[in-house]
């Protein structure tokens, strides 16, 4: 417990001296699977995952307040089948307020053991709502999906993936995908995926997401992260008809 309390804490002082050195808002999505094949306990450990993530960004604000470092923004959703889909309010990783009432949540949420897992569809529902968050803010901001799953898609329309597809990767998103356990399927997601993590079990996703989350924030600007990959450069048109097939497909 002590060797698990000392890693939080490097990783927390990790992100602060990260945080420095990028230039845009974050707008972040945990992304995670809520479907039957999910037991209980591991249930609870996702959640207490996302808040792992959740603390770690909010105690990085404390060390190392930053007045001139732009406000961050999270959120929690959970995913089952096609619209099978619920999300928490996104709150500033600063106000205390709004970080405990997530918190509370996250140790509430019942289990609602969906019957599928369209994870195309959660993204695109993810992509949607990560949109109108950016245009309620009225700023641009990077837009980070962290979504983690333990089996494959098998309910998301040919739709929904064409769309996820035919847009990702771009410059507005990163997306990592988490797969845990044996029967867990996530190879397709490398080609529209920033990093695609296969793990053991659920105890290893806050530290798996954390990592990643603290190497995104060490990149300046959202420019190429990925040298083997081409990156699709969104212009403010390109967005706009981005945005309006997701609508038009998922509201």
């Amino acid at each position: 417990m002590k060797l698990l309390k000392t890693f939080v804490l490097i990783l927390a002082v990790n992100f602060c001296l990260l945080q420095s050195v990028h230039a845009l808002p974050t707008i972040t999505t945990v992304l995670l699977d809520a479907t039957g094949s999910i037991s209980e306990s591991d249930f609870r450990l996702e959640n207490q995952a996302a808040e792992s993530i959740l603390t770690n960004l909010y105690e990085g604000n404390k060390i190392n307040p930053n007045i001139d470092q732009p406000e961050d923004y999270f959120t929690v959703a959970w995913f089952g089948g096609y619209n099978q889909y619920q999300q928490g309010p996104y709150i500033t990783t600063s106000d205390y307020y709004r970080y405990n009432m997530l918190r509370t949540q996250l140790k509430r949420v019942q289990h609602p053991k969906y019957d599928k897992t369209a994870i195309y569809s959660a993204l695109s529902l993810a992509a949607v709502q990560l949109y109108f968050q950016e245009m309620k803010l009225g700023k641009k901001c990077l837009k980070v999906i962290h979504l983690v799953t333990d089996g494959q898609d098998n309910a998301s329309p040919f739709e929904a993936k064409k769309t996820i597809v035919s847009n990702f990767p771009n410059t507005e998103f990163r997306i990592h995908i988490i797969g845990v356990g044996p029967d867990a399927s996530i190879t397709e997601f490398s080609q529209i995926a920033e990093q695609v993590t296969h793990i053991n079990d659920y105890a290893n996703v806050g530290g798996t997401i954390i990592l990643y989350h603290n190497q995104l924030k060490n990149q300046p600007e959202p420019g190429n992260t990925r040298a083997n990959k081409s990156r699709l450069h969104i212009t403010p048109e390109m967005e706009k008809k981005m945005f309006d097939e997701f609508i038009g497909k998922f509201k």
